[in-house]
């Protein structure tokens, strides 16, 4: 697991209040902030539950921001309007259902569509070692970026998993994965699509 320096540790705590304090504002028009502190924690608990592995965040901290208060303040909308129709209690279930769903969501729907590619590129990679554009571009990262280079050559050419190359390397497996997916993209549209 990564050390994070005191500076990431900085922007983390601070992301993580400033979503608290928006998600309560909202709560609070509301009329409903004891229920969106309980299910803000419960986000929370939950996100903290699924292993570092596992977990895949948005490509941004504004997009993560915006998913999780969008889902979180939809919940506690189905909340208030469900407390209409519904006993305290089953709408009560039903946010804590919504909000796990909510965590699924979020900490897997931008990893399909990032595996998606990945995957493809991974196929196209495995079967033309030989390509020119391929080894042209492998040599450009030898030459400019190491850290680069040594990904693509674990992970596309070694098929090493991302886990595997996190050790190996001493870098965070988002890093690695982030990397992953620029390489990707590049190799999709730079040199199999053209």
């Amino acid at each position: 697991m990564k050390e994070y320096s005191l500076i990431e540790k900085l922007i983390i705590i601070a992301f993580d209040v400033s979503s608290f304090l928006t998600f309560c504002f909202f709560a609070s028009l509301l009329n409903g902030l004891l229920v969106g502190i309980f299910l803000f924690v419960l986000f929370s608990v939950i996100n903290a539950i699924i292993p570092q592995d596992k977990r895949i965040h948005a490509d941004r901290l504004l997009h993560c921001f915006v998913l999780s208060i969008f889902f979180l303040i939809s919940c506690l909308i189905i909340y208030k309007f469900a407390l209409n129709y519904m006993s305290n209690l089953d709408s009560i279930t039903l946010s804590i259902l919504l909000v796990i769903l909510a965590n699924f969501v979020t900490t897997n729907c931008l990893w399909w569509k990032r595996n998606e590619l990945n995957a493809r590129v991974y196929d196209y990679v495995k079967f033309n070692l030989d390509n020119k554009e391929l080894l042209k571009y492998k040599e450009q990262l030898r030459q400019n970026d190491k850290r680069k280079y040594y990904i693509y050559v674990y992970y596309f050419e070694e098929h090493k998993s991302i886990n595997k190359i996190s050790k190996i390397m001493d870098i965070d497996m988002q890093r690695i994965g982030e990397e992953i997916g620029t390489m990707s993209h590049h190799i999709e549209y730079g040199i199999r699509l053209r």
